[in-house]
């Protein structure tokens, strides 16, 4: 019976950091399966893709969010689970937590077939996985949904578009400057549309100011323009209470 040293199975690099090992299955289609562990990094996400063919995907460590076409919302993903991943569904997984995210996939073909979307497109349910990050405060992870030079426009301020920060550096501060006004920032019932390079998210903003503990419940959303399945720009608005 042929016994596999995981360490000894020759490692692929694939674009973006992660790394693929082949365990089971070669070029030549030798075999009726292909099997292998990838290890992805923390902020790697994968391109949408599928195969023509069932993919079973195994979490052996780290945590991390899948979606798929046809499924409501985001499926978080950690050690110890399975997903069964139908032939010719578009999908594709992100990791959240901040060690790499390691998963055992057995794909039912002789041949590893990927069918990555030729024009990267956002989601509804990439909008909501982008809206999971907001509420646990992890600004790492906002930014891997954020173009090379993106803008985001906040709520208020001396402009007519109320502040606008440009650049990943400067759209990272005011992202991690919305945690400390408000520490306990949450974004609930929210409601997510996507229309070809535009999109819009719906919520009910609550949060507790840092400097003088006032409290602010109000509905609000965010207007995006995509570009090449990145946020280009975040554009926001809140309801005025008076």
């Amino acid at each position: 019976m042929p016994v596999i040293e995981h360490a000894d199975a020759p490692l692929q690099p694939f674009p973006g950091g992660a790394t693929y090992r082949t365990l089971v299955g070669d070029d030549e289609g030798s075999t009726p399966v292909r099997i292998g562990i990838q290890t992805s990094p923390p902020g790697y996400a994968t391109p949408e893709h599928s195969h023509p063919y069932v993919e079973i995907l195994t979490i052996l460590d780290g945590t991390g969010e899948a979606w798929m076409d046809g499924a409501e919302g985001v499926i978080p993903l950690r050690a110890g689970m399975t997903l069964v991943l139908p032939a010719d569904v578009a999908h594709g997984f992100r990791v959240t937590g901040h060690a790499p995210l390691v998963t055992y996939g057995v794909h039912s073909s002789p041949h590893r077939i990927v069918e990555v979307r030729r024009r990267p497109v956002v989601t509804e349910a990439m909008l909501e996985a982008f809206g999971a990050g907001w509420n646990r405060h992890d600004v790492d992870f906002l930014m891997t949904f954020m173009s090379d030079d993106p803008v985001f426009e906040v709520t208020a301020g001396p402009e007519a578009c109320g502040r606008r920060y440009t650049g990943r550096e400067r759209v990272r501060h005011a992202f991690a400057r919305v945690f400390e006004i408000f520490p306990d920032a949450h974004f609930g019932d929210a409601r997510h549309f996507v229309s070809g390079d535009r999109g819009v998210s719906e919520w009910f903003f609550t949060g507790t100011r840092a400097d003088s503990g006032a409290k602010l419940e109000v509905t609000g959303c965010d207007v995006f323009t995509f570009r090449d399945g990145k946020i280009a720009v975040k554009n926001s608005y809140f309801k005025n209470r008076i």
